[in-house]
């Protein structure tokens, strides 16, 4: 996970598939969203003191809001600044937990045997809405990889896999058996959702 986590951070990147149809249609100034649907897992892991605990993996369907804006300094490259959000239903939870993601990416353009096609490869921070609010940090890693295809101009589906890692840390009291207060200690829980999702997007250029 550790190896993982570094080729993230060495990417930087976050992607957004959309396809070229037809050539130079595609450069300058790019705005797009779209939206889809996802199946996913979830397990979180928790650690505190001498203790670490994982339960198992949670299945759950999930949607898949995206915004995109950025530039296409030519017809086979993209730059893109992104925001998508993962909402995760499954479990025991009756309301969804919430995964934003924001970060920078780009996309590639190339045509395979006679099909257009985009690959995108993404990288950057998420946090996680949905648990309860006490906690004195709540950030991690995340990313994304997907291949889309322009079924009409400015029309694409996207086909995505991509892991969030959130990290929330809670301050606890330490008291002894006494119950006197005895300083504090932090509980990390890190949440790990795994996910692949079907979207229809529309981008402006």
């Amino acid at each position: 996970m550790k190896n993982y986590l570094t080729l993230i951070c060495s990417l930087v990147i976050i992607g957004a598939g959309t396809i070229q149809a037809e050539k130079d249609h595609i450069e300058g100034f790019i705005l797009g969203g779209g939206i889809g649907g996802a199946f996913s897992t979830d397990r979180t892991t928790t650690e505190f003191l001498d203790y670490t605990g994982k339960n198992d993996w949670t299945p759950g369907l999930g949607l898949l809001p995206q915004i995109k804006i950025g530039f296409a300094p030519s017809d086979r490259f993209e730059l893109i600044l992104a925001c998508r959000t993962v909402l995760f239903f499954g479990g025991s939870t009756a309301r969804p937990l919430v995964y934003p993601f924001y970060g920078l990416g780009t996309t590639i353009h190339f045509v395979l045997i006679k099909w257009p096609v985009a690959v995108s490869a993404l990288g950057g921070g998420c946090n996680l809405i949905g648990r309860t609010d006490d906690y004195k940090s709540n950030i991690g890693f995340g990313s994304f990889v997907g291949l889309g295809y322009e079924v009409f101009k400015h029309v694409s589906v996207n086909l995505d896999v991509g892991l969030l890692r959130p990290r929330l840390i809670y301050q606890i009291d330490r008291r002894d058996q006494a119950g006197d207060f005895n300083g504090y200690f932090n509980s990390y829980n890190t949440h790990n959702l795994i996910f692949s999702g079907l979207s229809l997007n529309y981008t402006f250029y």
